[in-house]
């Protein structure tokens, strides 16, 4: 999948391809700018890729009923400001060995 938030070519996702199997869970995490936040914005449909397409249980989610769609994804956005200091305690890259 590639996808554009402008009419250019300026992609931002390019050449995208993951597969979630039935019942499993998807984490994204990354940098600033990485395109995490574009990849939910096109699993939940607020915009459709250039190129490529997207499926649930193997139909075009440009043609799959809302609620079917709906009810396959669910997102939790967190930033680091939700919880002050949290990241520098939790994170296993914080922890000196």
């Amino acid at each position: 999948m590639w996808f554009s938030y402008t009419d250019d070519e300026n992609w931002v996702l390019r050449d995208v391809s993951f597969e979630i199997p039935a019942g499993k869970r998807l984490a994204l995490a990354g940098v600033t700018g990485g395109g995490k936040t574009t990849v939910i914005s096109l699993l939940l449909r607020f915009y459709d890729p250039q190129r490529g397409r997207i499926t649930v249980d193997g139909i075009d989610s440009a043609t799959c009923p809302g609620h079917r769609c709906a009810g396959a994804s669910h997102s939790y956005c967190r930033t680091s400001s939700s919880f002050p200091g949290m990241w520098n305690r939790t994170s296993p890259l914080s922890q000196t060995r």
